[in-house]
């Protein structure tokens, strides 16, 4: 079995953040600043699909839905095998017991069809995760739509808010960076739409590289502004307060999926019903 190395997937992932806020701006001075305000902190679990895939190694086959669902769990409870995969997780009880962790079994994009959620806890804030796994009716195996921290929710409208498991240092002095998620029908798994963080005045009166603090974008004082990088534009965007609120509104407007997430034991497994 084979341990993930998170300080190697933490590294990687830190060098293909900053490489795409890079990448995605352009050269004039706003957007050099906020390449240079994201630097060193967009630290998550899955920024690449080379990283997606490397928790996608397992074929073992199933008759049904449950029986995989039910398997993956065991599997994890006893031997701490990733659900659909055969990777094993590293556990220290200084974190909490085993039963702490929990999961769950729910339709979260509304098509019909229930995923098995796990959210892995007892461990270290930048190593908490969330497992999506969805069971394939051809190939009859269990399959990963989604990987990220632990601290996720998901809506109504298919979307998946997910706080970054380490938000480093940052520029924002209350606001916790986020992704959001939303499902892709096609592919048959989550695809990343945009990632947000924040500019407090107070904090950062100016960049490192001497930019001050956009005073005309914060028209409203506010103290604050947020950095949106929305997948769908081309360059990452400074926006004010009001402007961000009515984008997150958008987002969350659906309101949060009401699961029922149970703890991780043998009992609550063996009562697993009937799967949609």
């Amino acid at each position: 079995m084979k341990n993930i190395n998170f300080k190697k997937i933490f590294l990687m992932l830190t060098m293909i953040s900053v490489a795409a806020l890079f990448t995605s701006c352009t050269n004039n001075e706003t957007n050099e600043t906020l390449a240079h305000t994201g630097k060193g902190y967009i630290i998550e679990y899955s920024d690449s699909n080379d990283i997606q895939n490397q928790f996608q190694g397992s074929t073992k086959t199933f008759d049904n839905k449950k029986e995989a669902f039910t398997f993956a769990l065991n599997n994890l409870l006893m031997n701490l095998i990733v659900p659909g995969d055969v990777t094993q997780l590293p556990y220290d009880k200084k974190y909490g017991n085993i039963s702490d962790n929990t999961f769950a079994i729910y339709d979260t994009n509304g098509d019909g069809s229930d995923e098995l959620i796990v959210k892995w806890t007892t461990a270290a804030q930048q190593d908490t995760l969330l497992f999506v796994c969805r069971f394939d009716e051809k190939t009859k195996t269990l399959y990963q739509t989604l990987i990220e921290s632990a601290a996720s929710d998901f809506y109504n409208n298919g979307k998946v808010i997910a706080l970054w498991a380490n938000p480093g240092t940052g520029y924002g002095k209350y606001f916790w960076p986020f992704s959001v998620y939303e499902y892709d029908k096609r592919g048959g798994y989550y695809t990343k739409i945009a990632m947000v963080s924040a500019w407090s005045k107070e904090l950062k009166p100016e960049d490192t590289n001497g930019n001050t603090y956009p005073e005309d974008i914060d028209k409203e004082n506010a103290g604050e502004v947020y950095l949106l990088n929305d997948f769908s534009k081309t360059d990452i965007q400074i926006i004010s307060r009001s402007a961000y609120e009515k984008w997150i509104g958008e987002i969350t407007k659906s309101g949060k999926c009401n699961i029922d997430y149970k703890s991780l034991t043998k009992e609550n497994i063996n009562q697993v019903g009937n799967v949609k």
